[in-house]
């Protein structure tokens, strides 16, 4: 054993952070391989049996890769199957010190197995996690090089880190922000609340709510009511089911292709406006929520055909979006880009074609026609997440919704309506998204989850598109403004536990929402208006941290207790006692070199046949006759040296004897880790 019982202990507690945060992505075999690394080196550790010889570590070693390469091909993932080798190679590390280098290089490994928790994570726990690993991490190479107590530790470990503290928080405001450099990479019976790129109402019977957290919406000034966060839109109406425009997909593709491409359509831009930031959970889409008619000056958020905003590719962690949102803007014109707005299949409905002639075969404007049809769901429709399947199957389901059950979610308000409006042959869309959402009145804040999808309708009236959403004909709670928080809770506010539970979510809510906007969200933008805003602060905190630094640096340089690192000699005696150790012979700290060779004299003499003196068989069970007469004799010559290294003035020159001392050295250790 080359390395402390303290140091191994600290390498192993920074093993285990690391893979716990990470356990998602590891392979079984290699959670139960990692799992018998540990229980073994414990064992031999605490002396419950003989450590392992080098055949098993080499045996478990092929068994861990061969259970890994499997588990590779079978999830396909390359970058998974990486990272669990580096944790397969850190467990099976622990089993197994040849050398001094070996503690070294395996406390490298951790280094970077430590950083992993990062490409998963980045919520505000992750700060506490990276300062207890860098404490962590530091405290291991302390004990590799120096033999001190643990107090003898956190003294140097804080004069370590205090002038260390200013110098990072400089760096971070000062140092430019690139971003990321890499990420690591069917219809059903019932719906989950939430974005799909296509949906038919024959397939949801019911709608089941998910709290999956979606975005959070920031505004730097008033906070608007309603709240319309649009996604993207349905006008393919084929086979009873909708989907996104062929045009619209293809400008989605050419964005996800084409590093150099523009946004489809101009982004809006008008003076004034309501400025609003997104911070976007990684949901696996390229869509943004975001308020009709919002400008972005960013180039890596693209203004579709259909005023919604996407990306290039999904993100890989949360990010964050600038917007600013002009409720006055009006296009002058917005042309129809595509024949798909007033398609239908011909001879579905035939009772909604004759009510939609009769709501509008005496109107001409188009506007009176849609005004009319909006009007027709005040009479008798309820709003209910479980409409159940009843009719809705067949061809006709609108039929049977618009005149018969006149009851279903938001969906089916706004299908029946698009349907209507087309019929009327005024072309229609729908437009998928969020409505209302959780708000936080402290930071003008809307938290968004997957159970605060919203469908609506837009038809295109006098060259723009129009909102209408029957729902707030329909949901008294739904047209004051509030969403589904209003739906889900009811009026009531919360009282007791549910009470507090509350208040404690939305702390934590807001201390998520403050880390992430102002820590990972600390881009190139946020970077140069800080430095222009506040060049002074910055000045101040540059020459501040450069002259705290010199003032611990000069008081650890010439302070009366200095730093001193063990002699070679000293450090190359450590390592051989400890490897001595290692094979079960009891070396006592209070023993001199002399003490412990005239110990190692005196096993190699007694009942030779049996291959094993009486007392050196419970002292040295993994030692044989032959090696415990030649780890005497190397020890003695070693001991021999040293003492003429610490105590005496020796002729020879001291590098010589250093080298002498090391080659004896590697023999001990040769014969402590083979035999």
């Amino acid at each position: 054993m080359l390395a402390s019982k303290k140091a191994l202990t600290l390498m192993g507690l920074l093993y285990i952070m690391a893979t716990v945060l990470s356990g998602s992505t590891l392979f079984i075999s290699v959670i139960l391989i990692s799992l018998a690394a540990a229980v073994i080196k414990t064992g031999f550790t605490l002396n419950w049996f003989r450590p392992p010889s080098r055949l098993t570590v080499r045996s478990i070693t092929v068994l861990g890769i061969i259970c890994l390469v499997t588990e590779g091909i079978i999830h396909r993932q390359a970058g998974i199957a990486a990272i669990n080798l580096l944790v397969l190679g850190c467990a099976l590390k622990f089993l197994e010190y040849s050398s001094e280098r070996d503690s070294f290089v395996h406390a490298a490994a951790l280094v970077f197995l430590s950083i992993l928790p990062l490409i998963f994570h980045y919520q505000i726990f992750i700060a506490l996690y990276l300062a207890l690993a860098g404490i962590l991490i530091v405290w291991i190479y302390i004990s590799l090089t120096r033999r001190s107590t643990v107090g003898e530790d956190l003294r140097l470990m804080l004069r370590l880190f205090l002038p260390a503290l200013p110098l990072t928080a400089v760096l971070f405001l000062i140092l430019p922000r690139f971003g990321s450099f890499w990420v690591l990479p069917g219809n059903e019976k019932s719906g989950i609340t939430g974005i799909s790129t296509s949906f038919s109402v024959r397939n949801l019977e019911n709608l089941y709510q998910s709290d999956k957290l979606v975005a959070r919406v920031g505004f730097r000034g008033d906070m608007p009511s309603p709240l319309y966060f649009r996604v993207m839109t349905y006008s393919r109406y084929r086979n009873d089911e909708w989907s996104q425009d062929l045009l619209v997909s293809q400008d989605q593709n050419r964005i996800a292709y084409n590093p150099f491409a523009k946004s489809p359509k101009p982004k809006p831009s008008a003076p004034g406006g309501i400025e609003y930031d997104v911070m976007l959970e990684p949901t696996g889409t390229v869509f943004i929520p975001s308020l009709k008619f919002s400008g972005n000056s960013n180039d890596n958020a693209f203004y579709n055909k259909d005023d919604t905003y996407t990306v290039n590719k999904p993100a890989g962690s949360r990010e964050l979006f600038h917007f600013t949102w002009y409720p006055e803007y009006t296009p002058e014109t917005e042309k129809l880009y595509s024949r798909s707005f007033l398609r239908l299949i011909p001879g579905d409905n035939p009772r909604t074609a004759e009510l939609t002639r009769r709501l509008t075969g005496h109107l001409a404007a188009p506007r009176e026609k849609a005004e009319a049809i909006y009007s027709y769901f005040k009479n008798g429709f309820s709003y209910t997440l479980k409409p159940g399947r009843n009719g809705y199957q067949g061809r006709n389901h609108i039929d049977y919704f618009l005149m018969d059950s006149k009851s279903g979610f938001c969906v089916h308000y706004a299908e029946a309506m698009a349907i209507m409006l087309r019929m009327a042959g005024i072309p229609s869309r729908i437009v998928s998204g969020y409505a209302g959402g959780e708000t936080v009145p402290d930071l003008n804040l809307v938290i968004i989850r997957e159970y605060d999808a919203h469908a609506w309708t837009e038809a295109y009236i006098d060259g723009h598109w129009v909102t209408y959403d029957p729902v707030l004909l329909v949901s008294r709670e739904f047209s004051q403004g509030q969403g589904y928080v209003t739906i889900r809770n009811g009026n009531e506010a919360p009282s007791g536990i549910a009470a507090f539970l509350k208040k404690l979510r939305d702390i934590t809510e807001n201390l998520e929402y403050s880390w992430s906007r102002f820590i990972l969200n600390f881009d190139m933008t946020s970077q140069e208006q800080l430095l222009k805003n506040s060049l002074p602060l910055i000045f101040s905190l540059v020459f501040g941290g450069i002259a705290l630094y010199v003032i611990f640096f000069l008081a650890t340089l010439f302070g009366k207790k200095k730093l001193k690192r063990d002699p070679e000699e000293i450090r190359i005696m450590k390592r051989i006692l400890q490897s001595i150790s290692g094979t079960g012979i009891t070396v006592e700290t209070r023993e001199t070199p002399e003490a412990v060779a005239a110990k190692l004299t005196a096993m190699t003499s007694g009942d030779s046949g049996t291959g094993m003196p009486a007392a050196g068989r419970k002292t040295a069970p993994s030692l044989n006759i032959r090696n415990c007469r030649d780890l005497a004799a190397e020890f003695a010559a070693a001991a021999a040296l040293f003492r003429k290294l610490r105590y005496q003035r020796p002729s020879e020159k001291r590098k010589e004897i250093i080298r002498e001392l090391r080659t004896h050295a590697e023999k001990i250790i040769k014969i402590c880790t083979t035999s």
